[in-house]
């Protein structure tokens, strides 16, 4: 009896597998629901199917006479060196195999050798666990990977170097760390798909309150943040349109006129800076939420900048002073038109419905 518990206690990190596995497939599941992406799907598919054969090990692993390099540990090593493929093939490569093509071959090598003497295919499988292990850290090193990938590789490097002793010089220990370092591997690939899953949920949440042609937050988020803003504080609105943009679009085209808007945004983004918020109306017409600085000056440093830079001009309505949030941006709307009415390229102050021209 405490023969067997010996040996349980030994291999008892191979028993983290399955969970490990496990946990890999909800991820893939999530990371799927996420995106509505085949390779994701796929990836998920396989998770399972690797979650499924990770009990394998405890067929054997009550055996007193489990041994290293018997197959609890060949079984774990090969849906390990699956899942990195899968993760590496999926997800980082975009199914290219030629950047996935050693880990491929580690992979298919890794299943033949389950043919051989556990000690000779224990050895080999080490020594190759080292060679690729020191080869993709080296690649890491000079290309600037990602510390996740680098990790990954040193972790691949150290399993084989510990396989290997583990087979001269037998004892416990190196059974133990060597289990220990299969789940870190794992744990390596559950972290980067949580920060995958992580980086597309924020994406997902930054474009749906962003305009994808200027990076400049939207019409719905201007008409949510001004009215949540006016109801604690004074704010401002900056109404600004770029004058003849629909004779630009015609005579120079609609690329052209992407250009612009770009440009314009660009300069409307670094104008309001971080005393405010600067939004995309629809079309040639650009919304700023202004809540710090004289928004008077914002708009004619924003009129003048865009006319030397750009080779276009806007006409811009200032409005201040109105709790009514939607009140606020009809006045700088109202002031935008006036500006237009009166010859284009200028500011006009909407204040106490009384307006000026600057």
């Amino acid at each position: 009896m405490s023969t067997i518990l010996e040996v349980k206690a030994i291999a008892l990190p191979l028993l983290f597998i399955p969970l490990s596995t496990g946990l890999l497939f909800l991820m893939s599941l999530l990371l799927f629901r996420t995106t509505k992406k085949n390779e994701t799907l796929l990836l998920s598919v396989v998770m399972f199917g690797l979650f499924c054969l990770s009990f394998i090990p405890y067929t054997v692993i009550g055996d007193e006479k489990l041994t290293f390099f018997s197959d609890p540990y060949h079984y774990g090593t090969i849906i390990t060196l699956c899942s990195f493929l899968s993760v590496k093939l999926l997800l980082i490569s975009e199914l290219d195999w030629r950047r996935a093509l050693p880990e491929s071959i580690l992979f298919l090598v890794s299943i033949l050798l389950l043919m051989l003497d556990e000690q000779i295919a224990g050895t080999l499988l080490s020594l190759l666990l080292i060679g690729y292990g020191g080869f993709r850290m080296w690649e890491s090193y000079q290309y600037g990977d990602a510390v996740w990938a680098f990790g990954s590789h040193l972790l691949f490097g150290l399993l084989g170097l510990f396989g290997f002793i583990g087979i001269l010089f037998p004892y416990d220990g190196g059974r133990f760390l060597y289990s220990l370092l299969l789940i870190g591997i794992l744990s390596m690939i559950q972290m980067h798909i949580f920060d995958v899953v992580m980086e597309r949920l924020k994406s997902a949440s930054v474009s749906s309150v962003t305009d994808s042609l200027t990076g400049l937050y939207n019409k719905r988020f201007l008409m949510r943040k001004s009215t949540q803003l006016s109801q604690t504080q004074d704010i401002s609105i900056i109404f600004a349109d770029i004058d003849n943009f629909k004779i630009l679009n015609d005579t120079k085209g609609h690329d052209r006129g992407d250009i612009v808007l770009k440009d314009v945004g660009r300069i409307f983004q670094d104008v309001i800076g971080n005393q405010g918020f600067a939004c995309r109306f629809g079309g040639e017409e650009f919304v700023g939420i202004v809540t710090g600085g004289d928004s008077q000056k914002k708009a004619e440093t924003f009129r003048a900048i865009v006319e030397k830079r750009t080779g276009v001009t806007v006409s811009v309505g200032v409005s201040t002073g109105n709790p009514d949030a939607a009140a606020l941006i009809k006045e700088a709307d109202e002031a935008m038109y006036e500006a237009k009415g009166s010859g284009k390229n200028r500011v006009v102050v909407a204040r106490n419905e009384e307006e000026k021209v600057v």
